[in-house]
């Protein structure tokens, strides 16, 4: 009867620079992967836009550094709170001007979260789905 909740696949989300080579790189191994699997673990989510607060605190979450590392995705950022500010004067796209680091890949089903282009971190989270 629930033998339908075993096929839920992950949301794999990528908040995507087209101008960071490390976001490019990363984008490519996840598309790759995609490809490469015989059943689809996973559907792979492009975005060009900042995560939103609520999408950041839950990825601050996932890199199990709470607030405290919010710096390291917004950097000059004291707080999530503080961090959204930023990302908004700064505009729409994920990336400008230096403001979100790309690539964050995250695994929202699993609770996991990659920052940058962690070759190791992207490896560990695509096994994941296969178990």
């Amino acid at each position: 009867m629930f033998s339908s909740f075993n096929s839920v696949r992950s949301v794999i989300t990528l908040f995507h620079s087209a101008k960071s080579q490390p976001s490019i790189t990363v984008l490519n191994f996840l598309k790759n992967q995609a490809s490469l699997q015989s059943s689809k673990k996973f559907d792979l989510e492009i975005l060009t836009t900042p995560p939103t607060n609520d999408q950041l605190r839950t990825i601050l979450k996932y890199l199990g550094g709470g607030v405290g590392k919010v710096s390291a995705i917004v950097p000059g950022a004291n707080g999530v709170d503080e961090a959204s500010n930023i990302l908004q004067a700064a505009g729409s796209a994920a990336g400008d001007e230096g403001k979100l680091v790309t690539p964050i890949t995250v695994d929202w089903l699993n609770g996991k979260a990659v920052l940058g282009n962690d070759e190791h971190g992207l490896k560990k989270l695509i096994e994941a789905l296969n178990k």
